[in-house]
């Protein structure tokens, strides 16, 4: 591939490239802002959509639900892709992290959790939730015996086939207000 080639295959193929590239995006102006999502420097019902990613628990629960459901527009939607801290084994997981100083306490206690999951649906019109990697802890034992492509599909069939929202390890949650 050739200079050019490798540019275009970049804005074509990367959600930083259509960042970069706003044509792609069909916008005029696009603005990005690093804020506070406590305190969002935003007017009420300002967006049609927000998303979130791994961020949820990098702020006070409620503050931040509440955050959201005021910037957010009538029938605009919330979506969020996170961590979920139900199962013990995970919680254990994130515990042993923090003794060895890579995580803080602060976040382990606000990850999301299904009883915030509840208030969001309390809070809004409408929800949707999936749950994912009820046994993801499995899954290097797993790769070890049956390998790594039968594995996935092993762990894909049982989060499709069993809801254990319980044990999951991720959730996709999309609110309406």
């Amino acid at each position: 591939m050739n200079d050019k080639e490798i540019e275009k295959n970049r804005y074509n193929n990367s959600a930083i490239g259509a960042l970069e590239n706003n044509s792609i995006l069909n916008i005029d102006e696009l603005m990005l802002k690093v804020a506070d999502m406590e305190k969002l420097p935003f007017a009420n019902q300002s967006f049609d959509i927000i998303v979130s990613a791994g961020s949820l628990s990098y702020g006070d629960n409620d503050i931040v639900m509440n955050e959201i459901y005021r910037v957010l527009k009538l029938q605009g939607v919330f979506i969020a892709i996170d961590s979920l801290n139900n199962n013990p084994i995970y919680r254990l997981n994130r515990y042993v992290h923090y003794l060895r100083n890579h995580r803080s306490l602060n976040v382990i206690k606000r990850t999301p959790d299904l009883k915030l999951l509840d208030k969001y649906g309390q809070k809004f019109d409408k929800i949707e939730t999936q749950f994912f990697g009820s046994i993801s802890y499995l899954v290097p034992l797993m790769n070890k015996i049956f390998g790594e492509q039968s594995s996935t599909k092993i762990v894909n069939n049982i989060d499709k086939i069993f809801t254990i929202k319980r044990s999951a390890f991720k959730f996709v949650m999309i609110v309406t207000k």
